[in-house]
């Protein structure tokens, strides 16, 4: 499975490193917005829409774990890879997940040209059912929430109470906004 890098980058050269290794065939994906300024310099209310990044420095890449390390390294403006030990360290998949859906999907091959569905990321404060455990198809609020353990509040006997339970269990529950 592909994983996902943080890349650091010299600052203000983070689309041009995505650029490059995007071309070299591998996924980038730098966050950003836009904004829309408007110079001092002209008369005019012409108006300039800025690509900004929201990491200043840094960009994600997916790659597999068998990489030709001297294409990163040969790269103009790339500085190296977020690390431990020499290791390089993976980011979840549901925290780029996340920041993809604020940022609106950018261009992302598996998301270009195709209608793609939200994936049921969960977040504190989400109505979730139990897939399994002792507590089987109880309905759950998620109280607190880590990367594979969440605090959630049942109600059982009349009372609520709160448990911790591994997220895998949990299933968010699609809610109709009206």
């Amino acid at each position: 499975m592909r994983e996902f890098f943080v890349a650091r980058t010299h600052e203000r050269k983070e689309f041009a490193v995505e650029e490059e290794l995007a071309s070299s065939g591998l996924e980038t994906y730098c966050p950003a917005e836009y904004f829309i300024t408007y110079p001092r310099h002209r008369k005019s209310d012409a108006h300039v829409e800025v690509k900004m990044t929201l990491f200043p420095g840094y960009l994600f890449i997916r790659f597999p774990t068998m990489i030709d390390w001297n294409l990163l390294r040969g790269t103009f403006g790339f500085v190296g890879l977020l690390s431990c030990g020499g290791r390089p360290i993976p980011v979840p998949q549901s925290s780029v997940a996340m920041i993809q859906i604020e940022t609106g999907f950018p261009d992302m091959p598996e998301y270009k040209n195709t209608k793609y569905k939200y994936p049921d990321i969960l977040v504190i404060g989400d109505n979730a059912k139990m897939k399994g455990g002792m507590f089987k198809g109880q309905k759950t609020v998620i109280k607190q929430l880590s990367e594979d353990q969440a605090t959630v509040q049942l109600m059982l006997f009349g009372k609520e109470f709160e448990t911790t339970v591994p997220v895998s269990l949990l299933k968010k529950i699609k809610t109709n906004k009206t």
